[in-house]
């Protein structure tokens, strides 16, 4: 079971902070997930602004869309970061 946890303002879209995944087997089917639970916006939010890491280490989401997710992996959707 893949755990996926949201930060920051995809945690307010969800309402979830956490959330276990079992059919979910690559990155691609996650953010595949995304646009059918939540949706289209969402789905493109975590795609063009958020960072996603898996076990602690972040990716990249072009290039490892077909990164195979094991039961023990953590996801975490990590919101932009800004400074002023």
């Amino acid at each position: 079971m893949v755990s996926v946890r949201y930060y920051g303002p995809s945690a307010d879209f969800t309402t979830k902070t956490e959330e276990k995944l079992t059919s979910i087997k690559t990155i691609s089917a996650l953010v595949q997930h995304f646009e059918t639970e939540y949706s289209v916006n969402f789905a493109d939010y975590v795609r063009n602004n958020c960072g996603i890491c898996v076990n602690l280490e972040y990716i990249d989401l072009n290039e490892d869309s077909e990164m195979t997710l094991s039961e023990e992996d953590e996801v975490a959707i990590i919101p932009p970061v800004s400074s002023g």
